[in-house]
């Protein structure tokens, strides 16, 4: 496992996972590397429902497994979240926090912050308001739950 990726490596991988530049299939997860400790995706799709959420955790698990690098995901586009993605993003979170490393969503809207809410996600994934903050505290090895 590498420590962390380039943009270039990290743009190779989503190609690879992520289907044809072009397709449907491209358009549920792109990203960028943001520092050596972090890198970010955005979940480009308004629901993740049964039938799309298995393929883009197998995917986001995949690109994950190479690098000991925390992860944002910015759900700014995400109306929806299916039982069966809440329980792809609980093992995500748990598989990265026993690498002692952790997963952050931004941008979330009313709706998904209820439902992290409700299913108490809130207190396994760190929800912060924008990318930049959470990149800041994951940059700067702040803790969870981070107290301005």
């Amino acid at each position: 496992m590498e420590d962390f990726f380039s943009q270039d490596q990290f743009e190779a991988l989503l190609k690879n996972y992520s289907g044809k530049a072009g397709s449907d299939e491209s358009s549920l997860l792109n990203g960028r590397v943001l520092s050596k400790k972090c890198f970010f995706v955005n979940i480009g799709n308004r629901s993740l429902g049964v039938d799309n959420a298995q393929k883009l955790f197998h995917d986001l698990r995949n690109l994950v497994d190479n690098v000991k690098m925390h992860i944002i995901i910015n759900l700014k586009e995400c109306s929806y979240l299916s039982s069966l993605a809440i329980g792809k993003i609980i093992q995500l979170a748990v598989e990265r926090k026993k690498l002692g490393l952790r997963v952050a969503f931004t941008e979330a809207g009313k709706n998904i912050i209820d439902i992290l809410n409700l299913t108490i996600l809130d207190q396994l994934v760190e929800v912060y308001p924008t990318t930049e903050e959470a990149q800041h505290i994951f940059d700067n090895d702040l803790p969870f739950p981070y107290e301005k």
